[in-house]
């Protein structure tokens, strides 16, 4: 508040009290000079006797008096102009200080209000400054808390980023991890259809067992083994040849099985295992047991009725190895019958492949008809199939019904089958199948040589030849140097000499560095066909 304030309050009093005090004795003077007078003329009127100084008092008396009068008489006019009573004049003198003291109040009134204003104003002008220090510092520290922010902001960022790349990487491996669980169940699939030969396990391609050592090491890292750790590694022992290894991990996998079917299924690699160690007995001891525990199981159970059904396969086909035909047809009847309505993809492999080592048997124990119906069997039975490995059983179902009828001398018909083989798989790409094709085109050029069909058989050759000229399989190879020899041979007896000289030629170039026996062996039966060709141009020139 300003200073003026409490100046213009006292003055405003001041005015007031001298107002008061200068009213009240006019009043009071008017008042006591007329009680003077009265007295006085009271005393005059009891003065005897009187004299002309007492007159003369007398006469200014009454004229004092008089004039009294004219001034009450003027109050009066006064008092009945402005509505008050003559004798009260203090009352206007205070009206009056009452008047100057509310004129006094309003400025001051004013004068607060301008102090009010300024106070404001200067309390305005603060709160601004405080505002302005505040929103300084506010901005200050906005600047900082931004600069802070945007830096988490890209810690965020880059946290985001990696937490997504890492995300990516993880999905990346857990596709791969899938892709390669994948690829092992297929392998170790593939190693468990594969039959028990004396020439060992090939059922798996180089690509496919460098993989399979591959996993092997990786569940050998593992500190805590499976059973599938455990099982992987006897499988990848097994397929290296190592066969006492492998039934160790199939052991300490059996140890861990959870399941009847797993344990069936470790039993019959441990069978398989044993009989490649020549541990035949025990081997069929093993799948006897497994068979006969597992039987009435099967039904209610693929992964069961599967294992089942291998034993029974690998058990005939042991029989069969050992020469023991009627016990191994016996055994492939009792699988066929067993599961002849299974349609699950895996018994399909089963019994195809238990219809072509039924006719095998056949045929190895010269029953050639009864091996000839079986295969027809399996012909008919899987006629549109398209799996791989029934794909495989029909080729190979057709090669050796094929070669059944060259038994028994049904030399045309063996023909009409290898057609029937050549024609069902021309564009396969298989090894396996290659093979069979391979077959089928050298039998068919030895039937029609061995018919006197030379002309035919030199074709046969030839197409032989020519769709396998760049053929790397070992098997395909020798068939090539054979094919090569026959067809100079054929020449040779059809009078074509420049032509059989030519063909051994070709054998000679294209085998010029090979190594295997069968083919070191039929470069030298070239050699001395070529020779004795040359003798024959040079006696009949």
């Amino acid at each position: 508040m300003s200073v003026k304030a409490p100046l213009i309050l006292w003055l405003a009093f001041l005015s007031a009290t001298i107002v008061l005090v200068a009213a009240s004795p006019l009043a009071a003077g008017t008042t006591h000079a007329r009680s003077a007078v009265g007295e006085m003329s009271a005393q005059s009127m009891v003065l005897v006797p009187r004299d002309s100084s007492d007159s003369r008092i007398a006469e200014r008396l009454h004229d004092v008096e008089s004039r009294l009068d004219a001034q009450d008489r003027q109050i009066a006019l006064l008092a009945q102009f402005g509505g008050v009573d003559a004798s009260r004049f203090g009352i206007i003198a205070a009206l009056f200080a009452t008047l100057i003291t509310a004129i006094v109040v309003f400025f001051t009134l004013q004068t607060s209000k301008t102090a009010v204003k300024e106070a404001k104003l200067e309390v305005r002008s603060e709160a601004e400054s405080e505002v302005k220090k505040f929103t300084e510092i506010y901005e200050k520290q906005f600047q900082i808390t931004k600069i802070d922010g945007e830096k988490i902001l890209k810690q965020i960022e880059l946290a985001l980023g990696a937490a997504k790349t890492h995300l990516v990487d993880i999905e990346e491996q857990h596709a791969k991890a899938e892709v390669s669980n994948t690829r092992i169940a297929g392998i170790i699939a593939k190693f468990e259809g594969q039959a028990i030969s004396k020439a060992g396990r090939d059922g798996l391609t180089s690509e496919q067992s460098a993989f399979l050592t591959q996993a092997a090491e990786a569940a050998a890292s593992r500190p805590e083994q499976s059973f599938d750790d455990w099982y992987i590694r006897g499988v990848a022992a097994a397929q290296s040849g190592d066969h006492n290894g492998a039934i160790g991990f199939f052991e300490k996998a059996e140890d861990l099985a959870s399941s009847v079917a797993a344990r069936a299924k470790v039993m019959n690699v441990i069978g398989a295992a044993k009989w490649y160690l020549g541990e035949r007995e025990v081997a069929a001891s093993i799948w006897d047991r497994l068979i006969t525990s597992y039987s009435t199981l099967a039904h209610g159970d693929p992964s069961i009725s599967l294992a089942v059904a291998k034993a029974s396969r690998s058990k005939g086909f042991a029989q069969a190895e050992a020469k023991q035909f009627d016990a191994a047809i016996a055994t492939f009847d009792e699988l066929l019958e067993r599961f002849a309505d299974a349609t699950e993809p895996a018994m399909r492999e089963q019994i195809a492949m238990a219809l072509h080592n039924k006719g095998f048997a056949q045929a190895e124990a010269k029953q050639f008809d009864p091996a000839i119906a079986t295969y027809d069997q399996l012909l008919e039975r899987f006629a549109d199939a398209t799996e791989p490995a029934i794909r495989e059983y029909i080729a190979k179902a057709l090669y050796n019904k094929g070669t059944a009828r060259i038994e028994t001398r049904q030399f045309d018909p063996a023909i009409a089958t290898y057609d029937q083989l050549l024609e069902r798989f021309a564009d396969a790409t298989e090894p396996a199948i290659r093979e069979h094709i391979a077959k089928a085109l050298y039998n068919k050029g030895v039937i029609q040589s061995e018919t006197k069909q030379l002309a035919s058989a030199i074709a046969t050759y030839d197409q032989l030849l020519g769709r396998f000229a760049d053929a790397t399989e070992p098997a395909i190879r020798e068939l090539n140097a054979k094919a090569l020899v026959n067809k100079g041979v054929a020449q040779h007896e059809t009078k074509q000499i420049d032509s059989a000289i030519a063909t051994y030629d070709q054998l000679l170039e294209h085998f010029a560095d090979a190594t295997e026996p069968a083919i070191r062996g039929q470069m030298e039966k070239a050699r001395q066909f070529r020779a004795w060709c040359i003798g024959q141009q040079e006696l009949q020139s």
